[in-house]
């Protein structure tokens, strides 16, 4: 009896709590129109990938042709619902999914209240990001590769696959529940990986000339019940992890809410260096101790020797990238393109920037720059060492699977040199949080040009070789290599 009423009591405290907080933030009008204003930048930012992502697909699919086309239908019907369950799986395990914040665990989950009822609102939103996100991929990837879909055949697709993702993400929150050790998170990011693989094993097998059965055709009936079906257990299934969610430690609670204060003070700064310290933090978790190891050379090279160390370490690079190989290899045209060369620069920069760390440790420490020996340059120099090695063996492979010419390696490795140059320094938060009032607005003047001086670096790089084509390839090279040299230098003497 006595269980019951502490139960009971713990229930009625944290509902308290959540009108406190809903009162609070529904009467501050301050606080209304931050929440409006950040949803609609957010539904913005969606619409115009989702559009610029609709187009790109549209435009492979005519570079594609008949033949190509129809294969690259077959290989998408086949793999498209066990890449989206990996990578919601995958998803989920890195994010929680159920967690929270640092300061509701400080001043909420500390208390004598039940934890599934303040969770409730990240189990909805969850699932409600899961659903969307599950729209958003399926009815790309329906457009791109069912040319002669009908409008309600690619509803229906686009609902079972967002139904899908929902209860995949749900499913995930109840083995959350069942183990919620940092052991069990691992397993079922293993698990994700490893169904992602094998899409790219599938994909590979395509782009080496096997053919893949085609799938029995399903009627629209059958997809549309079959979505309200799977729609209807992931709704079941999230009210399921919302009884069982008391169950929770808070450790397990802060390690999925401490990807999400990371993932909110990168959005926040637009600089990924947040999240990239929770995974490395994880990574050095998973073992327990480490033998410390003499360096063999001596001067600046020691960062170097220090960062080839890290290596190692940072193996989820490669493995994206390898995944992604089979994919460059069918979806970008056969012959060298502006659209093979932005993609592989997209990656190559992406996945290089994980190994700029050294770099960026060393530019945001004041302390750290006065103790270490020789001049700005020199180490600067040598912390890019490791980064510039990584990105040419990332872009041979990545040109080599994108049919570029060998020439692009330049390119590409002058992008990422620059990118990792380029964030290295802490971004200023007052020259991010400067906005201009206009007629239409506040304009966030400090935003748009963190972004663009970001995005337009690297693309300048390219851009020669976008323009060149044939027997100036070469000029093109050089002429990117020679603008990436001239971004490097003035970052390293902004350092000084």
């Amino acid at each position: 009896m006595t269980a019951s009423t502490s139960r009971a009591d713990q229930r009625r405290r944290a509902r308290l709590v959540q009108r406190e907080l809903r009162w609070v933030r529904t009467s501050d009008q301050d606080i209304v129109d931050s929440a409006v204003t950040t949803w609609y930048m957010v539904a913005l930012t969606v619409v115009l990938f989702a559009a610029m992502a609709a187009s790109l697909l549209r435009g492979l699919g005519v570079a594609w042709g008949g033949e190509a086309r129809e294969s690259t239908a077959t290989l998408v019907a086949a793999v498209f619902p066990v890449a989206l369950v990996g990578a919601i799986w995958w998803a989920a395990a890195i994010a929680g999914p159920l967690g929270a914040s640092s300061a509701k665990r400080t001043w909420l989950f500390a208390g004598p209240v039940d934890r599934a009822v303040l969770l409730r609102s990240r189990i909805a939103w969850m699932g409600a990001g899961a659903w969307s996100a599950g729209a958003v991929t399926t009815g790309l990837a329906t457009a791109a590769t069912i040319a002669e879909e009908s409008f309600g055949g690619w509803a229906a697709r686009t609902a079972a696959g967002a139904g899908l993702s929902m209860w995949i993400m749900a499913m995930a929150g109840w083995r959350q529940t069942v183990n919620p050790t940092s052991a069990g998170a691992d397993r079922r990011s293993r698990f994700g990986v490893t169904l992602l693989g094998v899409t790219s094993l599938l994909a590979a097998l395509t782009a080496a000339g096997v053919k893949l059965p085609k799938l029995v055709g399903v009627s629209t009936a059958v997809i549309a019940v079959a979505a309200v079906g799977i729609t209807a257990a992931g709704v079941f299934s999230l009210a399921l992890v919302a009884r069982r969610a008391d169950r929770l430690p808070i450790s397990d609670i802060a390690r999925g809410g401490d990807l999400t204060d990371a993932a909110e003070a990168s959005a926040a700064m637009l600089d990924a260096s947040a999240v990239w310290a929770v995974t490395t933090r994880r990574s050095l978790a998973r073992r327990g101790r480490r033998r410390s190891r003499g360096m063999w050379t001596s001067g600046v090279m020691v960062l170097a020797v220090a960062d080839a160390r890290r290596v190692s370490r940072r193996w989820e690079p490669w493995l994206a990238v390898g995944g992604m190989l089979p994919w460059l290899w069918l979806l970008l045209p056969a012959s060298a393109s502006g659209a093979g060369l932005f993609v592989a620069g997209v990656v190559v920069v992406s996945a290089t920037m994980p190994y700029g760390a050294g770099l960026r440790a060393w530019t945001r420490s004041t302390g750290l720059r006065r103790s270490l020996p020789g001049s700005i340059q020199r180490v600067a120099l040598a912390l890019l060492v490791i980064p510039m090695m990584m990105a040419t063996a990332l872009s041979v492979a990545v040109v080599v699977a994108s049919h570029l010419s060998g020439w692009s390696v330049l390119l590409l490795v002058g992008a990422a040199t620059v990118g990792v140059s380029h964030t290295a320094p802490a971004p200023d938060m007052a020259d991010v949080g400067a906005l201009v009032s206009t007629p239409a607005g506040a304009v966030p003047v400090g935003v748009v040009k963190r972004v663009m001086r970001g995005v337009v670096r690297p693309g300048l790089v390219l851009m020669p070789g976008l323009m060149a084509s044939g027997p100036t390839t070469f000029l093109g090279a050089t002429l990117g290599v020679m603008i990436a040299g001239y971004f490097v230098e003035r970052d390293i003497a902004a350092l000084s």
